[in-house]
């Protein structure tokens, strides 16, 4: 999902169309995005802290679960 708008730019700017084929189906990335803002939106952070990327449990599958 990172850099998705990047790649797509790219792609347009070389004239990629074979790269560009591969954004034809937004759909499919319209649902990871708002999967993952869902999941942001669900995450309760402690009370009174600065969190950190080590904070996270990354053991939850749940949270970070991709679907495509």
């Amino acid at each position: 999902m990172l850099g998705y708008e990047r790649a797509l730019e790219n792609a347009i700017a070389d004239d990629d169309l074979v790269a560009m084929r591969r954004f034809g189906n937004n759909d499919i990335y319209l649902q990871l995005f708002e999967g993952c803002a869902d999941k942001v939106r669900k995450y309760k952070p402690p009370e009174n802290s600065q969190l950190s990327i080590f904070d996270i449990d990354t053991d939850d599958e749940e949270m970070f679960e991709i679907t495509m």
